[in-house]
C-alpha cells in the first residue's frame, strides 16, 4: 500500500490522550511559528484526517526501537523542553545525538523519540525522520528520508498469530464453540471489562490453565466499534480478531481453521513460529 491508499485506513478510534481537536490553518500556523518550521505537507495531510491518536494495524517501523503505533497531535509536536537535557549531556560530555535543538519529536516517550530531522535542512525543505534514544545516548539514526516514506515503512509485529474470521450474521457462537472445541478449554466472556459494543475478549479460564495446558492467550475482539469504525482493511468483511499466543499446537490451530461455519484469514504469524 502507497502513502495514499494507507492513509484512508490508518486510524483507529479518536484516543483521549492522543487525539485533539480538528487541525485548521490557524492551529497549523500557529504551530509552526511556535517551532520556528514548515511542517511537512504529507504530515498535515494526515493529520487533517485525525489530529492524533493511534494506528490501525501498523505499529512497527524499522530501525525505531519503539512502538510506532502513534502519532501526537499538533499541539504536541514538538512538546519536549530540550535544555535540561542539553544541560545534563554536557555536564556528561554526550554527543549523541547531536544538535538536538533541529529535532521535533512527533512520538516517542521521555527515553525514545521519532522525530522530524531538520538539522541542516534549507529553509522549506523536507526534513528527514530520525530515531533517538535519549535514556542511553547511543542512538541517533535516520529512519526514513521523508514523512510519506516514514508512514509507507510501517508494518506490523506482534508476538502472537493473528486471524481475521468471518462469521455469518449472528453466527458467531458456532466460532466461539469451535474454539472451545478444538482447544478443549472453556472459554471466559470478559465483555464487562470492556465497552460490549467494541469488544468481546475471551481467555481460557483458570481452570484451563489447571490441567496445564501450554495456552499463553487466545483472545477475540470485534473488527467494528461501537462508533462504526471497522478496522480490518485486510479483510473488509471480517467480524472478529483473534490473536493465539505462544504454545497453541499448529495442528489444533489447522483443525480450528478449517471448521465449518465461519472464514478465518491469517492475517500474521511471527517469524519465531514461521
Amino acid at each position: 500500500m502507497n502513502f495514499d491508499e494507507r492513509i484512508q485506513v490508518i486510524w483507529d478510534e479518536p484516543n483521549e490522550r492522543l487525539t485533539e481537536a480538528p487541525a485548521d490553518a490557524a492551529l497549523i500556523a500557529e504551530v509552526e511559528a511556535a517551532l520556528g518550521v514548515k511542517l511537512p505537507a504529507d504530515y498535515l495531510h494526515l493529520i487533517k484526517k485525525q489530529n492524533g491518536g493511534y494506528f490501525c494495524w501498523f505499529n512497527h517501523c524499522e530501525g525505531a526501537d519503539w512502538d510506532a503505533s502513534e502519532l501526537r497531535g499538533l499541539r504536541r509536536v514538538g512538546n519536549k523542553n530540550w535544555e535540561e537535557l542539553k544541560e545534563y549531556m554536557a555536564e556528561e560530555q554526550i554527543d549523541t545525538p547531536r544538535e538536538i535543538d533541529g529535532l521535533i519529536p512527533f512520538a516517542g516517550d521521555v527515553h525514545v523519540s521519532i522525530c522530524f530531522d531538520y538539522r541542516g535542512v534549507a529553509d522549506g525543505a523536507e526534513p528527514s525522520i530520525a530515531f533517538i534514544d535519549v535514556e542511553s545516548f547511543d542512538i541517533d539514526r535516520t529512519i526514513a528520508p521523508n514523512f510519506r516514506a516514514y508512514i509507507e515503512k510501517l508494518g506490523h509485529r506482534s508476538p502472537y498469530i493473528e486471524y481475521a474470521i468471518e462469521t455469518p450474521e449472528d453466527g458467531s457462537e458456532v466460532m466461539v464453540e469451535a474454539l472451545e472445541s478444538v482447544f478443549s478449554v472453556a472459554f471466559d466472556d470478559w465483555s464487562e471489562d470492556y465497552d460490549s459494543d467494541t469488544y468481546k475478549a475471551c481467555y481460557p479460564s483458570f481452570s484451563a490453565k489447571e490441567k496445564g495446558l501450554p495456552f499463553s492467550l487466545i483472545w477475540l475482539r470485534r473488527c467494528k466499534s461501537k462508533s462504526g469504525l471497522h478496522s480490518c482493511f485486510q479483510v473488509p468483511q471480517a467480524t472478529w480478531f483473534l490473536n493465539i499466543g505462544d504454545g497453541v499446537p499448529e495442528k489444533l490451530i489447522r483443525k480450528f481453521v478449517k471448521a465449518p461455519g465461519f472464514d478465518a484469514t491469517l492475517l500474521y504469524e511471527p517469524r519465531h513460529q514461521e
